[in-house]
């Protein structure tokens, strides 16, 4: 009875102390002090049950707050522990704009608001029916930037850390993604967690705290390439990180240069004497479809695909996609773009000396493109019939009668290994080393790696593509093949080479063996073969036979 009574005491001393308050506030991360249990923006009384309230709203997206009839008068776990039975909320509740949501009573849980735009909002709020309505009333002129860029965290920060933005991108749920559990990056021996915003959010933001139950700082705007340091508390320090990362001395040629692909380990490095201007040659290939993409960075990573880490060391063209090399630009200084940027320069085939001044970020190409060769036909390049090898002005012309399907024989050996190799060009070039000059005019199977033609694939439109330079590879042995252009296929037939006479056991030649296998067949201890044995051709199988076999291993017919 008495704990019914005590009860009882307290609830009617909350509802006492709500009516003779008769007061509301806003708190959370619209309000311009925070989440601050002792602080927060007031609603104006319009009766007895209903507030209303015009606050200014300047961050977009996503945003959490509460309301509360009662302020604390500290800044800590007893504040909110105090406020807990004034506020309303709602777990993972969203207050829809311009529509009537009810909220909970005495919850420690936040609703949250998508805004839009930046502007003046209304609140509405009804503390009989616990009835809220948000809705814009004006919006600002200026509105809020989209954020994309790259944060750093040191490694020898304390405490929790949490990214996330007010649409939803990092998390399903509060408080969002933990930085500590993403790649690090190394910065002057110095490990960093990095984190990076890519999605033009208007809101994303930072909070530190020192775990559940202890102290966090406001929710963080971050700024691109900045460092951040946390050692507990409500407060963090930061720096920026070009005052941070030693971008070091070396240049290196990132990606499709003198046979190199995309990796974060391999690079072309440049020569330089006075660590400003920059130089090397090197050739193109054409092997991505009669281009190659590279562009450059300051240092090399451990691991090939490890991009984040590499991101703050590249740069490359000073444009918003690709920048192709012509003849226009040949000789002519071109705009880098800055550290920490990705676009690519695409060339064409030729060989080029690559000049960059770091002083002035400028870049040179200077050199040779190569004239396009004209498709003059299909050829068969490889281990086959006269050929011989792989030479890039060596190739089997196949035969057409409507430039559209080409069709030839072909002769492999097998001397590697049990097979041949070989594969397809529109053109051939001038010299055996030039195979940048038909890169483009290459083609071959859509695959990584060699494509064996087993007998699955024999008798079937086996598909291809233009610019690739992999190769087919096949047993030894006689074939018709024939490529369809306009399907882009080819198909490979074997060619049957009919057994000499006498060659009973099947083995391509005529000997001994088989007037032994030819004994075993006459007298069942072998399966006959009605067509090989029968060596005279008079339709039965006997002694004649084995005569007719003698005699032809002699020489006498």
């Amino acid at each position: 009875m008495k704990k019914s009574f005590t009860l009882f005491s307290l609830l009617l001393v909350t509802l006492l102390s709500f009516n003779a308050n008769a007061e509301l506030w806003l708190i959370g991360a619209i309000s311009p002090d925070g989440w601050d249990p002792s602080k927060g923006v007031q609603f104006t009384q319009v009766d007895e049950n209903n507030y209303t309230l015009d606050l200014e709203v300047t961050k977009t997206g996503q945003q959490y707050y509460s309301l509360t009839s009662a302020l604390a008068e500290t800044n800590d776990n007893s504040g909110w522990d105090f406020i807990k039975p004034y506020r309303f909320g709602g777990t993972n509740l969203k207050v829809e704009l311009n529509t009537e949501t009810e909220l909970e009573a005495g919850t420690a849980d936040s609703p949250y608001t998508i805004f839009d735009k930046a502007g003046t909002y209304t609140f509405e709020f009804n503390t009989e029916t616990r009835i809220i309505k948000v809705s814009l009333k004006q919006a600002s002129d200026d509105q809020p930037t989209a954020f994309n860029g790259t944060i750093y965290i040191t490694k020898t920060s304390v405490g929790n850390i949490w990214a996330w933005d007010a649409a939803g991108n990092y998390f399903d749920s509060w408080p969002g993604k933990d930085i500590t559990t993403l790649e690090t990056a190394t910065v002057n021996g110095t490990e960093y967690y990095s984190f990076t915003y890519d999605h033009n959010s208007t809101n994303p933001g930072l909070i530190f705290n020192e775990g559940q139950d202890g102290p966090q700082t406001m929710d963080l705007v971050p700024v691109d390439k900045r460092v951040y340091d946390y050692n507990g508390g409500t407060t963090v320090t930061f720096t920026d990180l070009g005052d941070v990362i030693d971008m070091g001395n070396d240049v290196f040629i990132l990606g499709e240069v003198n046979g190199n692909q995309w990796a974060t380990n391999v690079g072309v490095q440049m020569a330089t004497e006075d660590n400003i201007t920059y130089t090397t040659d090197v050739t193109i290939d054409g092997s991505n479809f009669g281009y190659n993409y590279f562009s450059f960075t300051h240092k090399l990573m451990d691991g090939d695909q490890d991009w984040e880490a590499l991101a703050p060391y590249r740069f490359g063209a000073a444009s918003s996609a690709d920048f192709e090399i012509t003849n226009d630009v040949l000789n002519q200084e071109l705009d880098l773009g800055p550290d920490g940027t990705s676009v690519a320069f695409k060339a064409p085939a030729g060989i080029y000396t690559i000049t960059i001044n770091m002083e002035t970020r400028k870049i040179t190409f200077t050199g040779t493109i190569y004239e396009p060769i004209e498709p003059s036909g299909v050829y068969v390049m490889g281990d086959v019939n006269e050929v011989g090898g792989w030479f890039a002005n060596a190739g089997y012309a196949l035969s057409t009668e409507d430039n559209v399907v080409y069709t030839g024989t072909i002769d492999t050996k097998g001397e590697n290994e049990g097979y041949s190799y070989f594969g397809f060009t529109r053109g051939l070039a001038e010299g055996p080393d030039e195979w940048s000059r038909i890169a483009q005019l290459r083609f071959g199977p859509e695959a990584d790696g060699d494509t064996e033609v087993t007998a699955e694939l024999l008798n079937t439109a086996i598909p291809m593509v233009q610019g690739y330079a992999t190769s087919f590879k096949i047993g030894a042995g006689s074939y018709n093949v024939t490529v369809d252009l306009d399907a882009m296929t080819l198909v490979i037939n074997e060619i049957e080479t009919p057994s000499p006479r006498g060659d009973v056991n099947g083995d391509g030649s005529v000997n001994v063996t088989d007037v032994t296998t030819l004994v075993n067949m006459i007298l069942g201890v072998v399966e006959k073969d009605e067509f090989r044995a029968d060596v005279d051709a008079n339709g039965q199988i006997n002694v004649s036979d084995v005569t007719t076999l003698v005699n032809i291993i002699l020489g006498v017919i």
